[in-house]
């Protein structure tokens, strides 16, 4: 059970400043603490990136923690296109069952912290949203998929709602490539669960591949890189890769040669786990791998 929560104003926007890997953005960040009566507490950030072109990238951050105890580690959830953050969150509840991933996390000792792509924008419009932002976007040196990315994992590194001192991401579908981007960025040793949206990206980005506006990489990597390239680096730790084999999305075939570039790439950093789902994540699973990297 959910417990209700209601927002607080708790501060003002502040300039944040990060030591990690040069970036384009920077950030302003104004907290709403969300007071919530039981074992969890929630929090809203605000976030506003600054780029080189004078256009602002608009971020929201939800934050579902354990209210007493020690946190395990804080995680930055990425959800997919119609991931709506407050379901992720367990703030609203959610239209599937494996929606609430932040919540479960939660639950589990994790802070989830929840990235929002398009604050404000009502969940019908959220898709169209997502993909004008996008095409904004498509002609600057920063485009939206890395912009989201290195943005999130610069508040990461700095925000004080993130003490645990353990770092990891989590991403579905589309947020699952955000999440990989988002690797290189943070500052310290990151594990990593990329659940329903690992393909090869050479199939991702040609003409008959998923991909959307969102899926671009920086500048920095060729044309011919893979998930396994965009994660190599001595940020990484371990990565979970989970994938349906009844994802009508991607399809088996593109999702589990994916996973196998990841593997042949990362060897025994990489577990791959298929599960008798469609394009989803599997909650427990994740909690599971999460968990272990804790005790190692």
């Amino acid at each position: 059970m959910v417990p209700s929560a209601h927002l607080v104003h708790e501060s003002s926007a502040a300039a944040v400043t990060s030591s990690a890997a040069p970036s384009r953005a920077g950030a302003a960040v104004g907290t709403f603490q969300l007071a919530a009566a039981g074992a969890l507490a929630w929090s809203k950030h605000l976030i506003d990136a600054h780029q080189d072109d004078g256009q602002v990238l608009q971020l929201a951050i939800f934050t579902v923690r354990p209210q007493f105890g020690p946190v395990q580690g804080d995680v930055l959830v990425f959800p997919g296109m119609n991931g709506l953050p407050r379901q992720v969150a367990g703030l609203d509840a959610a239209d599937y069952p494996d929606r609430a991933i932040g919540l479960r996390l939660a639950e589990a000792g994790f802070a989830a912290h929840v990235v929002d792509y398009a604050p404000g924008v009502a969940n019908l419009t959220r898709s169209a949203a997502l993909l004008a932002l996008a095409q904004q976007r498509s002609d600057t040196p920063l485009p939206a998929g890395p912009a989201i990315a290195e943005t999130a994992a610069r508040w990461l590194n700095t925000s004080a709602a993130c003490s645990s001192g353990r770092r990891a991401v989590l991403g579905h579908s589309v947020g699952a490539f955000l999440a990989a981007l988002a690797v290189r960025d943070i500052i310290g040793t990151c594990d990593a669960v990329l659940a329903s949206g690992v393909v090869p990206l050479a199939w991702l980005f040609e003409t008959a591949g998923k991909a959307s506006p969102l899926h671009q990489l920086p500048p920095l990597y060729a044309t011919g890189a893979s998930f396994g390239s965009v994660l190599a680096g001595p940020n990484l730790g371990r990565v979970q890769v989970q994938f349906g084999a009844a994802d009508a999305v991607f399809g088996k075939a593109a999702l589990s040669a994916g996973a196998d570039e990841v593997a042949q790439k990362l060897g025994p950093q990489a577990v791959i786990r298929e599960f008798a789902m469609g394009h989803g994540t599997n909650a427990q699973a994740a909690i599971e791998f999460l968990n272990e990297g804790a005790r190692a």
